[in-house]
Formats: C-alpha cells, sequence, structure tokens
C-alpha cells in the first residue's frame, strides 16, 4: 500500500472506462494513487478483476468493477444507477478503425459512429442527468486529438473527434448551471495525462458562479475565454495584449474583490481606439493569488465582470482573456515549478494566437513587469511597453525590460497604459 504524500482525491470516487487495459488503467491507477475510490468497468471481466485487485493492493483503496459492454441497449444507463455516487466520470476513448473517405462504405460509417460518438454520448447523458439531480460532479471525457499529418487516413476517427467535441463544448456550457462540470481532455500527451486529470479534478467541484459565455477552465488550469473571435475566413490580424493588475487595472493586492477593482483611467480610450482600428484586444494576466489560496475563480470571474463591465460602459471591448494560476509556490495543483503558461513564459499569448487567429509576429504587448515583456519577446511579438504602474517603479524593472530590446524586439516605456496609444500606429506598419 502506498502510504504518506499527498492524497487530494482521498473521500472522492470516480467511475473510469476502459479500466482493464491501457490508457483507461493507467488512469484509474494515477486516481488511485491520489486517493480517489473506483468503480471501474469494461466489457474484458477478467481483465478488469485483475486491474482492480492490483489497484486495491498498491494503493488501498476501495475498487468496484463493473463488467459491461457498453455497445449494448440501456447498458449506459444501468451503469449510470449503478455508479451514481461517483464524483468523476473519466471516459476513455473507444478506437476507430483506419481508413480514408474512400475506404470506409456506409456500414463501416454506421458503425463508427455508433462506437466512437453515440456510445460515449449516451453515457455522458446518463451520467449527467444523475449529477445533476445532486447539484455536482465532474464528467472528463478523454479525446484523441487528430494527427494533421494523417487525419485522411483515420477519417473516422477525425468525424468522431470532431463530433464529440462539439457534443461537449454545447452541453458542457448547459450542465453548468446545474453545478456540473463536462469537459474534453487532450489526450494526445499520454506521459503528462495522468497528472493533469488528477490536478484537474483536485479542484472545487462546484463554483457558486456560472463560468461566463466563451470561458473555458482547462484540466491543469487555466482560463481562456474568448469574447470575440473573428471569421475562420480571415486573415490574420496583429493584437494588443495587456496585463491586468497594475495597467488594465489599478494595482491592488493580490486583486479579488470588487470594490478594488478600477480601471486605470487611460485605459478605455486605449482600447476603444484598438477596437475602432480592429485590432483584437487580449488580457493575458498571472493569478498567483489563486494558486496560493488567497482567492479562487468566483473571484476572479466577479472581478473580470467588473472590469469588462466598466469598459463596456465607456465604449471599449475585450476580445479574450486569458490567466494562469500557477506558482511555483502554490498549493496543488498549482504548484508547477515553471508553467508553460505562466509569464514570462508565452503559453497564454500563443493560446491567444490560435484561439484568435493572431499574428503574433506583429502583436505589442504592455506590461508593469519585465516578465510581461519577455513572455511577448518569446511569443514572437514586435515588441512592448513597460509602464511605471503597478510593479513597474519598482527598483531594476525598467532596467530589465530595455534590456530585452534587440533587432527583433522594440521596447518602450511609458508611464502608464495611456501611452499605449503611440503604439497603435506602429501596428500598420508591422
Amino acid at each position: 500500500m502506498s502510504e504518506g504524500g499527498d492524497r487530494p482525491l482521498k473521500n472522492r470516487r470516480a467511475l473510469v472506462t476502459g479500466a482493464a487495459h491501457g490508457l483507461g488503467l493507467t488512469l484509474a491507477g494515477a486516481l488511485a494513487k491520489a486517493g480517489c475510490s473506483l468503480d471501474l468497468t469494461d466489457r474484458d471481466a477478467k481483465a478488469l478483476r485483475k486491474a482492480a485487485a492490483g489497484i486495491r493492493e498498491s494503493f488501498g483503496v476501495e475498487v468496484e468493477t463493473h463488467p459491461m459492454n457498453l455497445m449494448e441497449r440501456l447498458t449506459p444507463e444501468v451503469l449510470a444507477l449503478e455508479c451514481e455516487d461517483a464524483d468523476f466520470a473519466v471516459i476513455t476513448p473507444l478506437a476507430a478503425p483506419e481508413g480514408s473517405l474512400a475506404d470506409l462504405d456506409e456500414e463501416n460509417w454506421k458503425s463508427v459512429w455508433e462506437r466512437t460518438v453515440m456510445v460515449p454520448v449516451n453515457l455522458i447523458r446518463e451520467i449527467m442527468e444523475t449529477m445533476e439531480e445532486r447539484g455536482e460532479g465532474v464528467i472528463v471525457a478523454v479525446l484523441d486529438p487528430p494527427d494533421p499529418a494523417t487525419e485522411a487516413e483515420h477519417i473516422a476517427g477525425c468525424a468522431a473527434h470532431g463530433a464529440l467535441s462539439a457534443f461537449i463544448g454545447a452541453e458542457g456550457r448547459a450542465c453548468a448551471e446545474a453545478g456540473v462540470k463536462l469537459l474534453e481532455l487532450d489526450g494526445g500527451n499520454a506521459n503528462g495525462l495522468p497528472g493533469r486529470l488528477v490536478a484537474f479534478l483536485s479542484e472545487p467541484m462546484k463554483q457558486n458562479r456560472s463560468m461566463p459565455d466563451g470561458a473555458v477552465l482547462s484540466p491543469d488550469g487555466i482560463w481562456s475565454q474568448v469574447i470575440r473571435r473573428a471569421p475562420p475566413d480571415r486573415e490574420k490580424r496583429p493584437a494588443l495584449f495587456l496585463d491586468r493588475d497594475g495597467v488594465l487595472a489599478i494595482e491592488a493586492h493580490y486583486l479579488h474583490t470588487v470594490e478594488d477593482a478600477h480601471l486605470d483611467p487611460g485605459a478605455g480610450a486605449v482600447i476603444a481606439q484598438a477596437n475602432r482600428l480592429g485590432l483584437p484586444v487580449v488580457l493575458v494576466t498571472n493569478q498567483a493569488g489563486i494558486g496560493y489560496g488567497y482567492f479562487g475563480w468566483d473571484d476572479f470571474m466577479a472581478v473580470q465582470e467588473k472590469l469588462l463591465g466598466d469598459l463596456a460602459a465607456g465604449g471599449a471591448r475585450i476580445d479574450g482573456v486569458f490567466a494562469c494560476p500557477h506558482h511555483a509556490k502554490g498549493k496543488p495543483p498549482y504548484n508547477h515549478p515553471d508553467h508553460p503558461a505562466r509569464k514570462p513564459n508565452p503559453g497564454m499569448l500563443s493560446m491567444a494566437g490560435e484561439e484568435l487567429n493572431l499574428d503574433l509576429a506583429r502583436s505589442w504587448i504592455v506590461g508593469d513587469r519585465e516578465s510581461d515583456l519577455a513572455a511577448g519577446k518569446n511569443a514572437g511579438l514586435a515588441g512592448g511597453l513597460q509602464v511605471l504602474t503597478g510593479h513597474g517603479a519598482r527598483q531594476g524593472e525598467r532596467e530589465a525590460a530595455l534590456a530585452l530590446a534587440d533587432n527583433t524586439f522594440k521596447v518602450f516605456t511609458g508611464e502608464s497604459i495611456a501611452e499605449a496609444l503611440r503604439l497603435l500606429p506602429l501596428f500598420k506598419g508591422n
């Protein structure tokens, strides 16, 4: 039995499908190691019993087995009833056959659709109903992302992935009102998948506030919110990236209350002018206060609602918001030593570039810290403006920011975000 260590899922229970072999078994083991009791299902009854025995012996958690074939009629309903006490459900992918469009006839397509789409959809629907009745729960569907290099030879898998992803996105927004989280987890990086799953499930299951439109909290805790998405056929556009605390908003110690949420006096004019020029405006903010446990995502959402509302009242709008709670000294699951999304790493900017179809090489960033501009440089932006508001006047910040300048990354300095108005003409020439 595993002794000691952090068991963040103790007193929780999870249903895992496909748990006798491969990915399902790996994820079940990771959950058990984190202290989670398990309901395991697979159609291979013998292998399922063996897997359950091994998990019990290794981790000392309660494990129940439910051998059944999810392809059979009414099986999803039966499984949902048998596992009605599960806090979490982890739905692992069912393999789709290889083949191009020309290789698969109508019967193949019907079989693939039933196996890879309707089976998980029906199971999710039954589990969701049970969780909604009690007002909380988390359903994670692990999806195999298509490989662009070979997707034509795996057309059935690509179609299934697209259909399930759309279903999860639509239903996820709907069931959030009932206190249930439904989301997909990218199964492409199998090595890091168990850790990401445990980290996400270690989050509080229920939030008091509903997620705003376009907002997603990823399994590893990165907030991404696309408020205004460009048409898919539109050319890439440069963007104006802004840090939040100390740049867009007046600095407050770990800003987390509506009472302390106030825009910098120059913010509205800069953003409104960027809007008129057709430049997307994107917030990228480190939120270590969440990682430290000082406040939660509900507080973050309340502050965001206040700031965005104040901007809207002045005729200005934000196109996207990205936030990273990770810090090396954070509390699990936010104690990553160097998360790729935390500035000065470029992760949030890269995510924004993909989500909003941005031309990063012609984009600029405004920040008070050297790390803000370093994130811009690491993301391949054209340049940045370092301001003296927030932490910008601290000894060494301006000098460190200026030291980032080279022939690929320009650095300007100013008193506040108001001076970003002089950046906007530069977008035309880049």
